[in-house]
């Protein structure tokens, strides 16, 4: 079936959408609250009766380098042959067979316009309940399961482990070890062993199982799906306590797109030429400081300042130790900025939540819960937040 000259099931149809539009609409309706930037294709999954973006699909390659594509087929095949569905999300505005005709339309968008795909590969799991039913509604192939520990509990806030990793290497600061990091950043800290749920979809029908096909998993032969908990640090209260913050919705009607990746992906893919970055430092009024094509230059003037604290400045906009940069990809950049700040303390302006944890003596996840609870006293300062 089509629509409009793309495929389409009875209620939607699918095309390809820009990574930045895919990410927010993930951000908004995915568990896990975070897009998938390293997408290889972004499907968007739009409403007939309005045209608008209610589903996305991201495909991309598993986060293991080394993943081994013989534990699916038999047969040799290479990583740029298979892809894997990193994240899935519909509204909640959709109905229940929404998700099935958003994979179906999905999958055969791939097979028309991907036939260099032979595998697609997918896993359901992570808490009880999660048996994939989406995914045998759609007819994949069930394989097993294996054990994974990648879903970490942070007061109560559910995070893939690299995700934890990485909030590690962006905010540590203070040269400690990844465990004491954890420890003193957080009131409750628990890693879950889940079972995963392996699905395929051979697309080329000369690929062989590389296990026999078994029946699909269901609360009667598989429970439980979480089958271990371990506690590093323990505080009911937050960890029954977190509520996800509310995210600003967004709304894409259909249009045809130019460029589907931003200019820094397709030169990273070398599809484009690399442009010479520039790098542009203001100081905490908003004047600018200097300016370089290199980041190792910033640190040669300003000794105080770490390579993953720069980048997380030039990816948040948010300030570091008082500094921010910003990237720009010619020189047309400002000779100022305008500062926003977080909070005043008796007063006095801060410019990062980091800040304010520093000279309150707590930790930064205390800062955020206080801005989210309205706080006007910390530790015996008074504090007034800025109104966004």
């Amino acid at each position: 079936m089509e629509y409009n000259g793309m495929l389409a099931s009875k209620d939607y149809y699918i095309d390809l959408i820009n990574s930045s539009k895919a990410n927010k609409m993930t951000a908004l309706y995915h568990y896990s609250g975070v897009g998938f930037k390293k997408a290889i294709l972004n499907q968007g999954i739009y409403r007939k009766s309005d045209n608008e973006l209610v589903g996305v699909l991201q495909w991309g390659c598993s986060f293991q380098e080394g993943i081994r594509l013989d534990r699916y087929v038999k047969e040799p095949i290479e990583k740029k042959e298979y892809l894997e569905l990193n994240r899935f999300s519909m509204a909640d505005s959709e109905g229940k067979n929404a998700e099935s005709q958003a994979i179906g339309l999905g999958i055969k968008w791939i097979k028309k316009y991907r036939p260099d795909i032979k595998l697609l590969v997918s896993y359901a799991g992570r808490k009880e309940g999660n048996y994939g039913y989406i995914y045998q509604a759609t007819n994949w192939e069930y394989l097993g399961y294996f054990i994974s520990d990648g879903f970490w509990f942070l007061d109560g806030e559910e995070r893939h482990k690299m995700t934890v990793w990485g909030r590690y290497r962006n905010h540590c600061e203070d040269n400690l070890d990844f465990k004491s990091w954890l420890q003193a950043t957080y009131h409750d800290i628990r890693i879950t062993w889940t079972k995963q749920f392996i699905y395929i979809q051979r697309l080329d029908k000369n690929l062989t199982r590389a296990s026999d096909l078994l029946p699909y998993p269901k609360p009667a032969n598989e429970f439980p799906i979480c089958t271990k908990i371990e506690i590093w640090k323990q505080d009911d209260d937050y960890f029954n306590g977190y509520h996800r913050p509310a995210r600003e919705e967004v709304h894409y009607k259909y249009e045809k797109e130019e460029q589907l990746f931003t200019t820094r992906t397709l030169e990273r893919r070398g599809e484009m030429p690399r442009q010479m970055d520039v790098y542009a430092v203001y100081d905490k009024n908003g004047d600018l400081d200097m300016v370089t094509h290199s980041i190792d230059e910033i640190m040669e003037f300003h000794l105080e300042l770490l390579r993953k604290g720069i980048r997380n400045s030039i990816n948040t906009g948010k300030a570091y130790k008082n500094f921010f940069i910003k990237k720009y990809e010619d020189d047309n950049f400002p000779d100022s900025i305008e500062v926003d700040y977080v909070a005043t303390i008796d007063g006095q302006k801060f410019l990062s939540q980091s800040d304010m944890a520093r000279f309150l003596g707590v930790s930064r996840q205390a800062i955020s819960q206080s801005k989210q609870r309205n706080s006007k006293i910390i530790n015996g300062y008074n504090i007034e937040w800025k109104e966004v």
